[in-house]
């Protein structure tokens, strides 16, 4: 059975490495502040891993991850990669899950977004695309990809 778990600074340091857009970013930053990490297990094994920051407004560049300015609640993952082909959609399909119960019991008005800050690549265009989300815009050095919930 897989599950959908909670990462702590500990825990995700060890895959850091891994990770095809943001490796400089230190486990403390995934897990400090507005930032979680989380990861798709199946058993002790690590199928695929997203990263989020809790956003005022949709990021536009790696900076903006950390900012507080903005009137509008964003779940922006920044960074999503995986060891199991398919690993990778069933982490995001579980994040969207995840958001939506943790605000169930507020009007959906006040739910926050889910708009990513994604790589300018081919890659990552086809992957939010297929999993269902929106081109929300092109910058200079990132795209953002909005999951409706």
């Amino acid at each position: 059975m897989r599950n959908f778990v909670h990462l702590t600074e500990e825990q995700i340091a060890p895959y850091i490495k891994d990770d095809p857009v943001r490796p400089h970013l230190s486990a403390e930053f995934r897990t400090s502040d507005r930032n979680k990490a989380f990861a798709l297990v199946e058993g002790t094994e690590v199928l695929a891993i997203v990263c989020c920051a809790l956003t005022f407004g949709v990021p536009t560049e790696e900076k903006d991850l950390t900012s507080k300015e903005g009137h509008e609640m964003v779940v922006s993952p920044y960074t999503v990669w995986s060891y199991k082909k398919g690993a990778g959609r069933q982490i995001i399909e579980c994040l969207l899950r995840f958001v939506q119960q943790e605000h169930q019991e507020i009007s959906r008005s006040y739910w926050p977004r889910i708009v990513t800050l994604s790589p300018k690549t081919e890659m990552a265009e086809l992957f939010h695309i297929r999993n269902g989300a929106i081109m929300l815009s092109s910058n200079e050095n990132s795209n953002n990809f909005e999951y409706i919930l």
